[in-house]
């Protein structure tokens, strides 16, 4: 049982989320993309059949993350990050496959360039995908947009640009 599990097990919301396998066609695009073993395990024990929101955070159905990321990020994009969910301000939640980071990338520049290079504007945070879900819930300063993420980032050393 990981972290986030057995945090999730202490909220009284968890009796309103169900679970849903993850389908065929996200197996395939998982498989497409090369989305690393730890996320594709987390998000099979994680994959619930509508979006869930901690705080300001809200992470997608797994089961959506094909038409989220074709509908956001370019061909090649595609295969370095995958958007998850986003912030209350509309900051994509993404993994950096590269690098194994989750963080933030600034969608105002994102929506405004689509030629813009992700690497610039993605704020990585030196957690991983189960801490930084778990203190999605529990840190009250948790940021919930790349731009508080860069400035948790001074007051902690955990983000880094482009990482």
């Amino acid at each position: 049982m990981d972290k986030f599990e057995i945090a999730m097990k202490n909220l009284p919301e968890i009796q309103i989320w169900h679970y849903e396998p993850i389908s065929n066609r996200t197996k395939t695009y998982f498989s497409e993309i090369k989305l690393p073993h730890l996320f594709y395990t987390f998000f099979e024990k994680h994959s619930f059949s509508n979006f869930i929101q901690f705080n300001n955070i809200i992470y997608d159905k797994v089961n959506d993350f094909i038409d989220i990321n074709t509908g956001v990020l370019r061909f090649e994009d595609r295969k370095r990050y995958l958007i998850i969910g986003h912030g209350l301000n509309g900051d994509p939640i993404a993994i950096n496959m590269g690098t194994l980071s989750i963080g933030f990338i600034f969608h105002d520049i994102l929506f405004e360039n689509k030629n813009t290079n992700i690497d610039e504007i993605f704020m990585g945070m030196n957690y991983s995908i189960e801490d930084f879900y778990y203190n999605a819930i529990f840190e009250n300063n948790f940021p919930c947009d790349a731009y508080e993420a860069k400035v948790y980032h001074k007051n902690s050393q955990t983000a880094r640009i482009g990482r």
